[in-house]
């Protein structure tokens, strides 16, 4: 069998709620630094220039990008901020999964709609279209994945776990 190595990004897409939290950081450091001048006018260019590259880090934080990488079976998941910085958020062997399956399948919705320990949206918000959600049980903690492979990525899984990945009708072979 040959190896397999699979990447691909999906963009977290901005809602409004996103403006409404930049906007509410950008007031909260005017704010908290006509405080600052107010009461502590000596360390003002200081402290102004610490609540700007907090604000900087803060605001680049906002823009996310998921990363999958498929590598005979282990799924891994990163977080890209800003395009420059990288967090590993995940890493699963696809063995463990339970379930993986389209999010809008009726079928599993009572699983899906289960409390789970973990809850990690790794796709563009919310539920879409080629949404799956992967269910894992791993040391007594039960894990709910949203996430948006591709095609390609789906074939590959199912080579490797075929009873546990439901694909839609239209993707079956």
């Amino acid at each position: 069998m040959d190896s397999i190595y699979l990447e691909y990004m999906v963009k977290r897409e901005r809602v409004p709620m996103d403006w409404i939290k930049r906007i509410g950081l950008v007031l909260g450091l005017i704010i908290l630094n006509f405080l600052v001048l107010n009461f502590f006018s000596f360390a003002f260019p200081i402290l102004l220039a610490l609540s700007a590259w907090g604000g900087l880090i803060v605001w680049r934080r906002m823009d996310k990008e998921f990363e999958y990488i498929y590598t005979d079976g282990l799924l891994d998941v990163d977080c890209v901020y800003h395009a420059s910085t990288r967090k590993s958020m995940i890493s699963l062997d696809c063995r463990e999964f339970e379930i993986v399956a389209p999010a809008s399948d009726p079928r599993y919705q009572s699983l899906f709609d289960k409390n789970y320990n973990k809850v990690l949206d790794a796709g563009r918000g919310g539920i879409r279209e080629n949404t799956y959600i992967a269910i894992c049980a791993r040391e007594n903690n039960t894990l709910k994945m949203l996430f948006e492979p591709n095609d390609a990525m789906l074939e590959a899984m199912k080579r490797y776990i075929p009873r546990t990945l439901i694909l839609p009708d239209d993707k079956r072979r």
